[in-house]
């Protein structure tokens, strides 16, 4: 069993190239997988994660969730899947968190990644992030905190940009929603 008891432990998880369906179920609801058989649901019950087998299956029968080199059908609850492609999945199928959390190039990003607080505002306010200033000051209360080092005043450059996806708070993210298209027909003059 993890250190965190029942709650995923993302950053062993993380360190691996491939894992069966049954675990990337069991972290996209926030269990660690070594610890599923002594969760108990609301009901009293096991804990039920069909649906998000049935989910992860249809990924991988849709192409979109690539299985390890030596899998072959039938695709069951034991079938390695390629963890590249379950980040990429997780993040076009609403669970972007936990892709965030699995993907181990936002974890341990070069140094020159890791920044003081004043660097990446001075990198980001003025046409990229435009309330990064706020956002950051509130990090605690709007899960920004995700990519604050160890180090104090430290921050995971690569985190706080990935976060800030997420949250549409990128400019580049309204620039094709601000501008209307060009009208192609002529307007009649008055």
């Amino acid at each position: 069993m993890s250190e965190t008891g029942h709650r995923a432990n993302y950053a062993d998880w993380r360190e691996r190239d491939a894992l069966a369906i049954w675990q990337l179920a069991a972290l996209m609801s926030g269990i660690d997988p070594r610890a599923l058989s002594d969760v108990i649901g609301s009901n009293g019950d096991a804990l039920d994660l069909s649906a998000e087998h049935e989910t992860l299956i249809a990924g991988v029968h849709a192409g979109a969730i690539e299985c390890g080199q030596f899998e072959h059908p039938p695709i069951t609850l034991k079938t390695i899947i390629k963890m590249a492609s379950a980040l990429e999945w997780l993040r076009q199928h609403n669970h972007a968190p936990v892709a965030t959390e699995l993907d181990r190039t936002l974890h341990a990003p070069t140094p020159d990644r890791i920044v003081k607080k004043d660097k990446l505002i001075q990198r980001y306010r003025t046409k990229v992030w435009p309330t990064i200033e706020e956002d950051l000051k509130r990090a605690r209360e709007n899960g920004l905190s995700v990519a604050q080092s160890e180090a104090h005043g430290l921050w995971n450059e690569a985190l706080a940009l990935e976060w800030a996806r997420q949250h549409d708070k990128l400019a580049s993210d309204h620039n094709s929603t601000k501008v209307p298209p060009s009208n192609p027909w002529p307007v009649p003059s008055a």
